[in-house]
């Protein structure tokens, strides 16, 4: 899954409230669902917004899938999506534990390079966090926050 934020709210509101948002999402989807299991990365997008990439196990239910377009879709996607209502959101099924693992690892290592250049040239300015979390099961929770400026 992923979730945007529309640009009406401020930068410093989107990422204040990011939690917040993410976890009244993660609530509606799991009174709908039942027991979930969430891995979730956020980045910081170009323009400084945060973007949310996630895989999330569905331990109770199973849904439908059909493949469209090179990707596998559910056929929920319109429910599941509903629940983020601060901007975009999609939702792609998985084939695999591993290939969800793979993309959400996509984007800590990009947030980690990232931050490797920011760490090199001072010009750059951004705001960008991630964080891993398997809230569900409680088997870790990994949170890094940083800001660089001038």
């Amino acid at each position: 899954m992923t979730f945007t934020f529309r640009r009406e709210m401020s930068l410093d509101r989107a990422w204040e409230e990011i939690g917040k948002y993410f976890n009244r999402t993660r609530s509606g989807i799991k009174r709908r669902y039942g027991k979930i299991e969430i891995i979730r990365v956020w980045e910081a997008q170009r323009d400084g917004f945060p973007h949310i990439h996630c895989i999330a196990l569905f331990r109770e239910t199973e849904f439908e899938t059909f493949f469209h377009n090179s990707k596998w879709r559910i056929k929920e996607k319109e429910l599941l999506t509903s629940y983020w209502k601060w901007g975009f959101s999609d939702v792609f099924a998985l084939y695999s534990l591993g290939a969800g693992v793979g993309y959400v690892l996509k984007y800590v290592t990009k947030v980690n390079n990232a931050l490797l250049m920011e760490k090199r040239d001072r010009k750059l300015v951004n705001v960008s966090c991630f964080d891993v979390d398997f809230q569900e099961t409680g088997i870790f929770c990994l949170e890094r926050f940083w800001a660089v400026s001038c």
